[in-house]
């Protein structure tokens, strides 16, 4: 998901003139970013949020049945891992039930509406300063976009289930950070491309 107006540039987040051909900050060749909408409460001077990626899964123990969410929230600066802890999905599973509940929805739609929950954190990581994020979601972490080196992307099917699944990486100065993506791979790339386009692969 990302937001529709103003332009930053991708390689040190300082806000790009309408028609600039390079960053005036770095010198960097200027490319449209979409950021914030003009209805967007976050300051314009603020460190805008370009764009968020939910349901990425780090996966560890036997057979990698321990699961760890989070959701990448793209920045100028930084790539923000909100991590979602079981209490926190319950939370907003809740809340998207309560929200179509409020809105007139049968017991058949309240139950549709629970599988929107990752939505109802994209709205709250929309409306907080990013600063506040790491804070309030305990276990995130973030990487300096300048310390990106390369994201990818893969696919692959399961020989016995036939289930297909969906991986990202994302290689930086301090490691390489191995995702399994809830989406479709494809979706992410196009995401990423938007807004990171020189390390997304």
């Amino acid at each position: 998901m990302t937001h529709p107006n103003a332009a930053f540039c991708v390689q040190c987040g300082a806000p790009l003139p309408a028609g600039a051909r390079f960053c005036a900050r770095c010198g960097h060749e200027a490319q449209s970013v979409s950021t914030i909408s003009t209805t967007s409460p976050v300051a314009a001077d603020a460190e805008p949020i370009l764009a968020i990626l939910s349901g990425l899964q780090r996966r560890s123990g036997f057979l990698g049945l321990k699961a760890q969410t989070f959701n990448l929230i793209i920045t100028p600066r930084r790539l923000i891992l909100a991590a979602v802890s079981p209490k926190l999905m319950k939370e907003a599973v809740a809340q998207a039930r309560d929200q179509a509940k409020g809105q007139g929805a049968g017991f058949l739609g309240q139950w549709a509406a629970q599988f929107r929950w990752m939505g109802v954190l994209e709205q709250r990581y929309w409306q907080m300063s990013v600063d506040d994020i790491i804070p309030q979601f305990p276990g995130s972490f973030t990487l300096p976009v300048a310390e990106l080196r390369r994201i990818s992307f893969s696919s692959y099917e399961d020989d016995e289930s036939g289930q297909e699944t969906h991986r990202m990486v994302i290689e930086a100065n301090s490691g390489k950070y191995r995702f399994v993506l809830t989406g479709k791979s494809d979706d992410a790339r196009k995401l990423l491309s938007q807004v990171l386009p020189e390390v997304t692969r």
